[in-house]
């Protein structure tokens, strides 16, 4: 009985950090007005723009939202183009689906 409740509590207690929200990269404010400027981010930043990645608010609002027929639509998601790079995100929690180009 004491090695069923220890087994479960262990379960429970190391299964915790699967479900844990991954961390957010900051874009930098001197990068951010770079972005607005048309200019672009440096490689190390590029990179970021990767699946999985959990984009900031920050860094989602200098993305301009794609409205095309190219890309096929699913609900509770949106299309975005930051540098070059069109990537489908996840409107709930700002993970990145998929890098369309």
């Amino acid at each position: 009985m004491n090695i069923k409740i220890l087994v479960i509590t262990l379960t429970v207690l190391l299964g915790v950090n699967c479900f844990a929200d991954k961390p957010q990269k900051n874009i930098p404010s001197g990068l951010q007005k770079k972005v607005q400027k048309g200019k672009p981010l440096p490689p190390g930043w590029q990179k970021k723009i990767a699946k999985g990645e959990v984009l900031d608010l920050k860094t989602l609002s200098t993305a301009k939202i794609v409205y095309s027929t190219k890309y096929p639509k699913i609900n509770g998601t949106k299309i975005y183009e930051l540098e070059n790079k069109i990537f489908r995100v996840m409107s709930a929690t700002r993970e990145i689906l998929e890098v369309l180009k």
